[in-house]
């Protein structure tokens, strides 16, 4: 029971569709280490299990950032997942799954180096380059290691057969299997924002250390909005006279806008917006794959298929990981992006980035990133505890309305009991709560179909039988 309460490891994730999986490969690798792991969301879900009862010995989490998680907590990112009533856990790894950063950029994004971080952040490096930025920013050599990117493991030998077949994906999603699958890849998450939501964004960069001004903010912003739009344009013309089936996949915690629907409405049967599944397995099943500014372009070649990068508007580098910088050709036009979506195979030959490029950021060998990281893990757990500052996390914080009303989240998304119902007072804004949650995208980030269910069991069979 204690173990239960009190994990050796608490694994946090932020994204379900883009980090679960991996995390399933770690937890499973590690119970099978003989350690108790358990996966979390970082706020919600059964978040306030652990925030009042565990005091794991190391938490793994999705990034590491000074912004404020509850505004006036004082708890940061790396904070709000470590602490609790219980206390400060002493290690934190920090998986940065985004770390494709430029040299001039790497020291404001996904690294705390203050003096109350360096002794207790740890990093798992995707690459020699991230590896070689933290140096720079003062993380010491023991506190970094390069593991390889976990979600590269699906599309090596190791496990090979995890992911469904073109047949299944069909008939699960009524599509036709005989068509041409081309696939989107969306990275037009700030295109589903406001200008004011994003110059809050801005004032949290700055905070961050990240320098931006709103003027910056803004352009990137209308550049995202002008890109989504014409790139939608395209598909919406192109699918007029094919019968070909995009598939629109968009980023996490993106929301569909208005340029989506339209084409949704225009070609119900041939344009289709589906957020589950990884980014991984679209790959897999579809034959021509596009993007616009999204690092999975390295899946992509990993599972050498056709790749287009599709950038109708010129962007600033703040929009672009380095690896664009190296492109060889971005499709830019209408002309160019229709003849792409019916190219044969033979363009598989001309990969639009160049492979010493991909591997300066991603190691790629024979053994699986995960079990490299499972073995910086037993690394750092070896290792003697250091002091831990106290934890920030009060009572005080408890009581706060806005935390309330994200425990009310995830108790009414997981049950759907309704205290807008039962409750005799303030029921208007109770439902009003209600509705704006059943509206989000945490939905889908704390809540498994049975199908999901069923990968997640078919990626521990596979870790337990290697």
């Amino acid at each position: 029971m204690i173990k239960k309460i009190m994990p050796d490891i608490l694994i946090v994730y932020e994204h379900k569709a883009r980090e679960y999986q991996c995390l399933t490969l770690l937890k499973t690798e590690l119970n099978k280490r003989g350690y108790t792991a358990r996966i979390c969301h970082y706020n919600f879900g059964g978040r306030w299990f652990y925030h009042f009862f565990a005091k794991p010995r190391l938490v793994i989490g999705p990034g590491a950032h000074y912004h404020e998680v509850l505004q006036g907590s004082g708890l940061n990112f790396v904070d709000w997942m470590t602490d609790s009533i219980r206390g400060r856990s002493p290690y934190f790894l920090n998986l940065q799954m985004e770390q494709v950063f430029r040299d001039g950029k790497a020291s404001a994004w996904n690294v705390m180096n203050t003096e109350d971080y360096l002794d207790r952040v740890y990093y798992a490096c995707w690459g020699r380059r991230r590896f070689e930025q933290l140096e720079k920013m003062g993380i010491a050599e023991n506190k970094r290691c390069i593991s390889g990117a976990i979600q590269m493991d699906f599309l090596g030998e190791h496990l090979a057969g995890f992911y469904k077949s073109k047949e299944e994906i069909a008939k699960q999603y009524n599509l036709s299997k005989e068509k041409k699958w081309l696939l989107f890849i969306s990275g037009f998450l700030w295109a589903s924002k406001t200008s004011n939501v994003m110059l809050f964004e801005a004032s949290q960069q700055r905070k961050a250390g990240i320098e931006i001004t709103n003027e910056e903010i803004l352009k990137d912003w209308k550049s995202s909005v002008d890109s989504q739009k014409i790139v939608l344009q395209w598909i919406d013309t192109y699918l007029e006279d094919t019968d070909d089936i995009f598939i629109y996949r968009p980023h996490p915690g993106e929301k569909i806008t208005e340029c989506v629907k339209r084409v949704q409405k225009n070609h119900p049967d041939k344009f289709k917006v589906i957020e589950y599944e990884s980014v991984q397995q679209w790959i897999k099943v579809c034959d021509v794959i596009n993007l616009w500014t999204s690092t999975a372009i390295v899946e992509v070649y990993a599972a050498k298929k056709i790749c287009n990068i599709i950038q109708p508007i010129l962007l600033s580098d703040r929009m672009l990981p380095i690896l664009f910088d190296y492109a060889s050709h971005i499709i830019d036009t209408y002309d160019e992006f229709s003849a792409a979506q019916r190219c044969d195979a033979e363009k598989k030959n001309s990969f639009p980035i160049d492979e010493t490029i991909i591997k300066e950021y991603y190691f790629l060998d024979q053994k699986p990133a995960y079990q490299k990281t499972c073995d910086f893990i037993e690394d750092i757990l070896k290792r003697p505890i250091e002091y831990a500052s106290k934890s920030k996390f009060t009572w005080r914080i408890i009581l706060n309305k806005t935390y309330l009303q994200w425990r009310y989240a995830g108790f009414y998304l997981m049950t759907h009991i309704k205290l807008s119902a039962v409750f005799p007072f303030k029921r208007r804004g109770i439902k009003n709560t209600e509705i704006a949650f059943e509206n989000s995208h945490l939905k889908s980030d704390i809540k498994f179909s049975r199908e999901e269910k069923q990968i997640l069991g078919k990626i521990k069979r596979i870790v337990k039988n290697t």
